[in-house]
């Protein structure tokens, strides 16, 4: 009597912890749908601009240099003491502009993953887990904010629109703020393995998928209108996807092989020339 009891006491608790666990594993599976484009693009190497290969994060496109800023979380293993910097590259990705240094600025519990570029300062924003923070050209800290109670879902793509920012977490939520870290509101944005940001007129295009190996990495849209998301392209050939960036109708997806140990194992840019789909 005693065993049935225990068993069946045991089979409880078992799925109560299923439950609870499910509960908070309930971010969306990505997929495409039927109108889901496929892109393949070209690949090119870090070596082009003559820069070594590191842990690639966030990218964003600087209008007023015509240049990129790509983000460097500083470490290339989960061993190793980051030495976080942004790095500025020329337009055809041939060469290096400048580099600022974040080791001093940003402290120990600091991520650093979406960058952005704001032309109503020349500066930068980035997005580093639990704050994000707005820094000068010349690795000066401007502002700051903290995400409060989203903290824990940690901010990771970032985008400027005009007066206000857009922040992606990690999962849950979409989440836009002003420039001075009022929230406007938030939006339920949860899929698995959601990253980085971009703003492109009436939609936001978010990078979703960490298939090291394989080609289940896709683009996602968010209309800032409705609300409402698709699944726009699955991008192939970028196995480790970090950053993105349209420039000139060609879509910038930063991929950091290294770290991620994926099947190309190095940092490189996925390139996508979105013009052929029209």
């Amino acid at each position: 009597m005693w065993k049935k009891i225990v068993c069946l006491s045991c089979i409880l608790i078992m799925i109560c912890v299923g439950v609870g666990y499910n509960s908070l594993n309930t971010s969306q599976i990505i997929s495409g749908n039927a109108n889901t484009v496929i892109l393949d693009g070209e690949k090119r190497e870090f070596s082009t601009f003559g820069a070594e290969d590191f842990t690639c994060t966030g990218l964003a496109w600087d209008s007023s240099m015509n240049s990129f800023w790509i983000g460097d979380y500083g470490a290339k293993s989960a061993n190793d003491t980051p030495s976080p910097r942004v790095i500025q590259i020329n337009k055809e990705l041939t060469e290096v502009i400048s580099i600022i240094d974040l080791s001093n600025m940003l402290n120990t519990n600091d991520n650093l993953q979406g960058v952005a570029y704001d032309d109503y300062n020349d500066s930068l924003w980035l997005a580093v887990g639990d704050s994000c923070k707005n820094i000068s050209k010349d690795g000066k800290l401007i502002f700051a904010f903290d995400l409060g109670k989203y903290k824990k879902y940690k901010s990771n793509g970032i985008c400027v629109d005009g007066d206000t920012l857009w922040v992606l977490c990690y999962s849950k939520y979409l989440l836009h703020y002003d420039k001075s870290g009022n929230l406007i509101k938030e939006y339920s944005f949860n899929f698995k393995d959601q990253d980085m940001l971009f703003n492109s007129g009436d939609e936001l295009i978010a990078t979703v998928g960490a298939d090291y190996n394989g080609e289940n990495n896709y683009v996602v849209t968010f209309n800032k209108n409705t609300g409402e998301t698709d699944v726009k392209y699955q991008i192939h050939g970028a196995y480790a996807v970090e950053g993105i960036s349209i420039v000139d109708g060609k879509l910038y997806i930063l991929n950091d092989g290294l770290y991620h140990d994926a099947k190309i194992r190095e940092s490189y840019f996925a390139i996508y020339d979105l013009r052929r789909q029209q």
